[in-house]
């Protein structure tokens, strides 16, 4: 006969599971955020807990990008269903995506934010454009700031070739912003339904 001490924490432990359920691997669609009178895609990337805007800040140099960044959390609505998702922010604010604990340059680096996007979740390859964009709409085959400095040089990575290096503040580029975020996908009711009944019919059958 079956425990029924180990048949309630097959169950509990199950029901726990679903409810905290990670979005799909990969990326993720789980909403939009109204900035400046438009609506942009909330792209959740499980492997990096990031949450990426799906909008190209237009070309500024690395200051007024990194204020740009700072400042959307007073300027973003954001549009996420709460029966579908929960979003538990890591971050107090948006900011511009990481080079890495220790900034490389190259190609086929994975060592960025943005470089683990554009090779691990996108599957692009060096120096064959941006030819997966994902969910993404807004990515362009351009530079790109990260908000990693170096002096008066800051990170940069290339949509276009795959290849991150370095190059003076005062250059202007395009930006994209991300803030660290723990998804999880609420079940839907008929799942809950079908997971008490199995748990009820284990529960049953091990008395």
């Amino acid at each position: 006969a079956n425990n029924p001490l180990v048949s309630r924490a097959l169950c509990a432990a199950l029901l726990c599971a679903v409810l905290t359920t990670a979005a799909q691997a990969g990326l993720e669609v789980i909403g939009s955020a109204t900035y400046d009178g438009s609506d942009y895609t909330l792209i959740y990337e499980q492997e990096q807990g990031l949450v990426w805007l799906d909008y190209s800040s237009p070309k500024a140099d690395w200051d007024a990008q990194m204020a740009w960044a700072a400042g959307l959390g007073a300027q973003l609505t954001l549009n996420i269903d709460s029966s579908l998702y929960i979003v538990t922010w890591q971050e107090d604010n948006w900011r511009l995506p990481s080079a890495g604990e220790n900034p490389q340059t190259g190609g086929n680096l994975t060592c960025s934010e943005m470089g683990h996007l554009y090779y691990t979740s996108l599957g692009n390859t060096e120096n064959n454009g941006l030819e997966n964009t994902g969910p993404f709409e807004s990515l362009i085959e351009n530079q790109y700031r990260t908000g990693t400095e170096d002096g008066t040089s800051a990170y940069q990575f290339n949509f276009t070739t795959g290849v991150a290096w370095k190059s003076a503040k005062r250059f202007e580029q395009y930006a994209l912003a991300v803030r660290g975020a723990n998804v999880t996908m609420v079940p839907e009711p008929s799942m809950l339904a079908l997971l008490a009944f199995g748990g009820l019919a284990l529960l049953k059958r091990s008395k």
